[in-house]
């Protein structure tokens, strides 16, 4: 911080060559981010993070030739994280995932190529953030800041570079070391409270590999694996949440039509994120006996009450 107010205060001396955003009371990552664009005057802006380390020394060169298709808007470089008792090794986080903990490639070693070698090549992302990007100026000029923070922040950005048409492209052979407190995910969907463009997304990533989808089956064990579909097919697909024991009568219900493929079903307990229930797309969700309230933004439920509810539960309805 002191740093950059020093920048501030020789900048005749700078010439113009140094710019800073000084920190001051109530400044926003968000607001501080929309200065230094407007600072910006190239074609091209880099947006590294200070604390991050390069584990590639043409870093600039690489990520640029992805910004020769003129569709890309942002080429973000592969995160590492040192692993705790192995600072030799370390663990990817990829893209972002719409509403999900961690990041695209998280468990996997950075000389992992993942399932089919998924993690080895370019591809198309819904959103890419710090430690390195490089981003077209026009896109992340025109795009509002609005006051999130983290991951939430760049969905936000990088969904309504996307509903221009450009792309979003994360390059895994450039590489980033941070260290893992740095990165912000945004599992409780606060993403929503940002633009139009980030409000109307979706929760099932476009782009999220296969193995992260949360729709599958859940409900108690039976002899066909799966998500067995309604045969005729039925719009409805029920989303049974909370006590088992409470529910039984419930999930017994729920599991014999399900059998017959006369509804889509499945059971969680009731910690569920708003990613979750939303990327499940329940008609309808149904929650036994519910103790506090929704995650924000999820869907709408109905709630069966077994067991009348204790006497500091928080309002559910």
């Amino acid at each position: 911080m002191q740093y950059l107010a020093e920048v501030v205060a020789r900048e005749a001396v700078l010439e113009g060559k140094v710019f800073a955003i000084p920190p001051m009371v109530g400044l926003t990552s968000a607001e501080a981010l929309r200065k230094a664009v407007a600072l910006c005057e190239t074609e091209l802006v880099a947006i590294i993070e200070a604390r991050s380390i390069t584990a590639m020394p043409d870093w600039q060169t690489a990520l640029r030739a992805r910004l020769a298709d003129t569709q890309a808007a942002i080429a973000g470089a592969r995160t590492l994280v040192p692993l705790a008792k192995d600072t030799g090794r370390f663990s990817v986080q990829g893209p972002i995932i719409l509403g999900a903990d961690t990041r695209l490639g998280a468990g996997h070693l950075a000389d992992d190529p993942g399932p089919g070698g998924w993690l080895a090549v370019d591809q198309e992302a819904s959103a890419v953030s710090p430690p390195a990007l490089i981003a077209r100026r026009t896109a992340l000029s025109a795009c509002q800041f609005n006051d999130i923070t983290g991951d939430a922040l760049w969905i936000d950005v990088c969904a309504q570079i996307r509903s221009t048409g450009k792309k979003i492209i994360w390059v895994p052979d450039v590489s980033f070391i941070v260290q893992g407190n740095s990165i912000k995910p945004d599992y409780e969907g606060n993403f929503r409270n940002g633009s139009p463009a980030a409000k109307a997304l979706p929760w099932e990533d476009a782009y999220h590999h296969p193995a992260l989808s949360l729709r599958g089956d859940l409900l108690a064990a039976e002899q066909r694996l799966g998500l067995v579909r309604a045969a005729p097919a039925d719009p409805r697909s029920l989303l049974l949440s909370g006590p088992a024991d409470a529910g039984a009568a419930l999930l017994n219900a729920a599991r014999a039509m399900r059998a017959a493929g006369s509804i889509e079903a499945t059971w969680v307990g009731d910690h569920l994120l708003a990613a979750e229930i939303g990327r499940r797309a329940p008609t309808p969700w149904v929650r036994i006996n519910p103790q506090s309230a929704a995650p924000a933004h999820s869907v709408p439920y109905n709630a069966v009450f077994t067991a009348a509810p204790a006497a500091n539960a928080k309002a559910t309805i």
